[in-house]
């Protein structure tokens, strides 16, 4: 009696064992291929949000939280159509959160799945973007790496000590995104009871703009030309950074990223993939490196600058594509930390591109 009751309860035991794994697998695969915003919501929050302007779009911004500071739509749109005659100029800035270049590349398809066809790409590029192990594997992890993604990605993130994370994301998915998944849910029930049929268009503090901004070429707000309008950054000036505190906080890991800087593996493929993607839909690729402070310049040591710049001069020249840097376009009084940029240094920057990289070609 006792024996078989042993039996019994190892059979249970593995059923339910088995019944919990195959739940959790079933998971992780509806979440990787039918549901990818409860991963990932920023990035579907953006594609939802280029649905409303979709057939206008002919510039599109791929970067991370530093092109989504410093990239005003409202202000680069007023200032490059001023400038180049053009009502129909039209940017969207499709910044994602550590959006380096292999996030960039599924960004930008997601897009083109929308229906995206713009007629150029500023592409954001920075030497931690394409360094051979990037400490941005971590959140990428976490968002977009799916169980067909481990062949490429298996060795970085044993290198980078991130593949127990990502087991986690495979075998306990519904505990690992239990918050995103209830949030989700609470989100989708509100809008039922609301008969709303699409999830609000994403808006973050600094995206937000007046409808008309200025159009000045001085390093403040304060120069704006008396002709055109005001700024809402105009009307309200945010206190002053002090650039020497502000500018070094969060450097460490950056510092620690580049020890051993190599640009190279999956990034680098990635970034390269995405340019030629960009030209065979007929877009213009354009690499930009965005402003950053001084301190965070600091860090790129001759033998990191080196080795970026041979590769990105490399891809320009291999794919007849622009690269401009445009790391030290701003001072650091414009930061709020060593590599986001303020509202002030955003509209600045937003007029800059708009007059020296858009327009030019645009003509």
């Amino acid at each position: 009696m006792a024996a078989s009751t042993r039996r019994r309860g190892r059979a249970v035991l593995l059923w339910g064992a088995g019944l919990f794994l195959g739940v959790q697998l079933l998971a992780s695969g509806l979440l990787d291929y039918c549901w990818p915003q409860i991963r990932f919501p920023e990035m579907y929050e953006q594609v939802a949000r280029f649905d409303a302007v979709a057939g206008n779009v002919n510039v599109v911004f791929l970067g991370s939280s530093r092109t989504g500071c410093l990239i005003q739509e409202p202000t680069f749109n007023w200032v490059a159509r001023t400038v180049t005659g053009d009502s129909r100029v039209t940017a969207f800035n499709a910044y994602v959160p550590a959006g380096d270049p292999i996030l960039c590349e599924r960004t930008l398809q997601r897009l083109l799945e929308h229906g995206a066809k713009p007629r150029c790409a500023i592409i954001e590029v920075c030497p931690e973007g394409v360094n051979e192990h990037t400490a941005w594997l971590r959140m990428h992890v976490g968002w977009t790496l799916c169980w067909d993604d481990v062949p490429a990605y298996l060795r970085d993130m044993v290198v980078t000590e991130n593949l127990v994370r990502y087991v986690g994301t495979r075998f306990l998915p519904l505990y690992v995104y239990r918050k995103q998944i209830r949030r989700q849910l609470a989100e989708r029930v509100v809008a039922g009871f609301r008969s709303r049929s699409a999830p609000p268009p994403l808006a973050t503090p600094l995206m937000r703009a007046a409808a008309q901004p200025a159009f000045h070429s001085g390093e403040s707000s304060e120069n704006a030309s008396a002709e055109g309008p005001a700024t809402t950054a105009s009307r309200h000036i945010a206190p002053r950074i002090d650039p020497t505190r502000a500018t070094t906080v969060g450097l460490e890991g950056i510092q620690r990223e580049l020890l051993r800087y190599r640009p190279g593996g999956n990034s680098a493929a990635a970034l390269e993939r995405l340019i030629k993607r960009c030209r065979t839909h007929g877009i213009e690729p354009i690499l930009v490196s965005v402003p950053l402070s001084s301190a965070h310049r600091r860090l790129y040591n001759a033998d990191v600058e080196s080795a970026f710049q041979a590769h990105v001069g490399a891809l320009a020249r291999k794919y007849a594509c622009r690269y401009i840097d445009h790391r030290t376009v701003l001072p650091d009084r414009f930061f709020t930390d060593h590599h986001h940029a303020s509202t002030e240094g955003g509209s600045l920057y937003s007029q800059k591109i708009a007059l020296e990289v858009v327009a030019p070609m645009w003509k």
